[in-house]
């Protein structure tokens, strides 16, 4: 009896370690097969939609740990980016970058991932006193220009800061059909805040908590329409508005090769990203052809204008 019990005992002992043994072999091959980040597609993104990168990841749509690409890099990506989200036309303005320094260019193509519309948020008396009842890109640019009212757009050197800064440098322009000669104090836009251009999202907040620190903010009009919304802006009397003349803007996914490209483009179908996007006050857009064929040289001036 005695060993009829030892013996039960030994048979259940070997199941147990076969089976401990099967589940480390199905783990490594589960980690071979791609659920892992070793064989997750690595996507970076424009410092200003590194959320949208953060929840890819962490919803194992892509590698781990997704690396920042600003701008100001984008024309040089490392080897190991498969993609790179950005507002456009970043990766445009990343190849004429490659292009000036006679490098190649880095990216072949482009999808959209997301659009929205830019409008303005500010105290509803700041905005009535620069445009009165009718909202233009005008009328807000020539504030930002002479000084009479801040203007948060961002930083010129960012994708994000160019694409918010864009319809005050075309409305503020002497001839825009005549190449677009650029208003000579449109930096005094960029220098107007006091505390240092950023996000429209950081933007937006200071706008809200910290009374002063900017009078009006450019950015996407959900974020702003959040914004205005908040207890505290509903006490500061915000206002979103939306300029006559709609100004879209789009992120797109840029890839430099076929196996970029399919990475790029099956991130718009994942319910992760859209989910990141309604934080900063866009929306997944697989459809929205990008625009105007010469934005990227437009706002390629506008950087140098007021970066340079």
């Amino acid at each position: 009896m005695r060993e009829r019990v030892l013996a039960v005992l030994g048979a259940l002992c070997l199941i147990a370690v076969a089976v401990l043994v099967r589940s480390a072999i199905v783990g490594d091959d589960d980690a071979d097969s791609g659920s892992g980040d070793g064989s997750a597609s690595v996507v970076a993104c424009s410092p200003s939609l590194a959320e949208l990168c953060d929840a890819l990841a962490e919803s194992g749509t892509i590698a781990a740990d997704p690396p920042s690409l600003p701008l100001a890099d984008a024309s040089n990506p490392p080897d190991d980016v498969d993609a790179w989200i950005a507002w456009y036309p970043g990766p445009q303005l990343a190849n004429l970058d490659a292009s000036a320094a006679n490098d190649p260019e880095p990216w072949t193509g482009m999808t959209t991932v997301a659009s929205g519309t830019l409008g303005v948020v500010g105290r509803a008396s700041t905005i009535r006193s620069v445009c009165s009842d009718q909202t233009t890109w005008t009328c807000l640019g020539d504030a930002g220009v002479e000084g009479s009212a801040t203007i948060g757009v961002g930083d010129p050197s960012t994708d994000e800061g160019l694409v918010r800064l864009a319809p005050l440098a075309r409305a503020t322009a002497d001839d825009p059909t005549d190449g677009f000669t650029l208003d000579p104090n449109l930096d005094t836009i960029v220098q107007g805040p006091e505390a240092t251009q950023d996000t429209a999202s950081a933007m937006a907040e200071a706008l809200v908590t910290r009374l002063g620190s900017v009078d009006l903010v450019i950015g996407p009009m959900a974020l702003l329409d959040a914004a205005a919304a908040t207890p505290q802006g509903q006490q500061r009397q915000l206002e979103a508005r939306a300029a006559i003349e709609e100004q879209q803007v789009r992120v797109v996914a840029a890839w430099s090769d076929d196996d970029g490209r399919a990475v790029a483009e099956d991130l718009c179908q994942q319910e992760a990203l859209a989910e990141a996007l309604a934080a900063i006050g866009l929306a997944a857009d697989c459809e929205a052809a990008p625009m105007g064929e010469n934005e990227a040289g437009f706002l390629y001036q506008v950087r140098e204008r007021v970066s340079g």
